[in-house]
């Protein structure tokens, strides 16, 4: 994988997701707090994927923000008629393009309404890949397990601990490292 020269390599993990990526499928979620560099890794792990299918006409790709999907679908609620129904369809099938980048998790508009369209999303995940029809997935949250659990229900965090390999990165966000402060 080509990492840009300001990512700060940390050469265990990067084995670790390196390994994972090298296979037909896989679903990762990173954890951790803002700016510790989740996007950063996950940028790069769907930049070296799409590389190699992005001339396969097939191959179907995605990279959105949480809210960006949510706010999707609440647009395509808004729709009628066939319209309507194809843009639920796309908004619901997320998760299933070839290759996925779901960015911030947990950043969108929180409600009972965005919680079970998650919850949705995730379970017509869970059903393909246990009918084999698996992906590639890569999912960013500065929720921790307790906090998926909370906002989307046990069920979606269960489903979630049984096909993806869940990463909490520990290190400090390189944004506050940089903070230049001045004070009068």
């Amino acid at each position: 994988m080509k990492y840009p020269d300001w990512y700060q390599k940390n050469a265990k993990l990067c084995a670790y997701i390196e390994e994972l990526a090298a296979k037909d499928s896989f679903a990762i979620l990173l954890t951790g707090k803002p700016g510790c560099g989740k996007t950063a890794i996950a940028e790069i792990v769907f930049d070296h994927i799409y590389a190699m299918y992005k001339n396969d006409s097939r191959f179907s790709y995605v990279a959105i923000s949480a809210d960006k999907m949510y706010s999707n679908y609440m647009a395509a609620m808004n729709q009628s008629g066939s319209e309507r129904t194809a843009a639920i369809e796309k908004a619901e099938r997320y998760l299933m393009y070839d290759l996925v980048l779901l960015d911030e998790l947990g950043c969108e508009i929180s409600s009972d309404a965005s919680a079970s369209y998650f919850a949705r999303v995730f379970s017509m995940q869970y059903e393909a890949w246990k009918d084999g029809k698996r992906n590639r997935v890569i999912i960013t949250t500065n929720l921790n397990i307790e906090g998926i659990a909370s906002v989307y229900g046990s069920r979606v965090m269960d489903r979630i601990a049984e096909f993806y390999h869940v990463i909490t990165l520990t290190n400090d966000s390189w944004r506050m490292k940089n903070l230049k402060q001045v004070r009068f």
